[in-house]
């Protein structure tokens, strides 16, 4: 008899104990769902963002001929990739010394570090910077896409390219009086 009394309390007091703390712990799940459904929201966010920073096309170099791209052997061999400029007359300088005809750059566009000095870079920092109004320079067209040495077009500098210097005539001089005098 002392054993089922005790039972029933015992189970009196579960009940009364689980009606104390249930609503506090309802509130507690009602919490963790909501944190873990803000958590979930999070992650696809953060995946999102992976999936179209790394997903998307490589990124490759815009210039004419070059085939590098992003990659981990670019990176070590210490290749860097600059987008272009956001300025228009900036933007429209670099597309110019590509010299591929009807080329428009997006907001995406990139160009290696090969096509840029040594000096235009700012490595100061972490970070590989060009420095600022840098165009690129350094390319390897085609034939038809060189662009012909400057040519003197002026009087002075042409007569002085047609005429000898006095240094080389003083010396075919002195090679004549020398045969004529042996």
């Amino acid at each position: 008899m002392i054993a089922s009394s005790y039972r029933v309390h015992k189970a009196v007091s579960y009940r009364a104990w689980l009606d104390v703390v249930q609503p506090q712990l309802n509130t507690l799940l009602s919490l963790l769902i909501k944190l873990c459904q803000a958590m979930i929201a999070v992650v696809r966010k953060l995946l999102a963002l992976c999936l179209q920073k790394y997903l998307t096309l490589p990124d490759f170099c815009a210039a004419y001929g070059c085939s590098n791209r992003r990659s981990l052997q670019t990176i070590t061999r210490g290749i860097t990739f600059h987008v272009f400029p956001k300025t228009e007359e900036r933007r429209r300088q670099w597309e110019v010394a590509l010299r591929r005809d009807g080329f428009v750059s997006s907001g995406r566009t990139l160009l290696c570090s090969e096509h840029f000095r040594s000096e235009d870079f700012d490595r100061t920092g972490q970070t590989v910077r060009l420095k600022d109004g840098f165009v690129p320079t350094v390319f390897n067209f085609p034939a038809h896409l060189q662009r012909p040495e400057a040519t003197r077009s002026t009087t002075t500098s042409r007569r002085a390219e047609d005429e000898p210097q006095p240094n080389v005539v003083s010396i075919l001089n002195v090679a004549k009086t020398r045969e004529m005098v042996i």
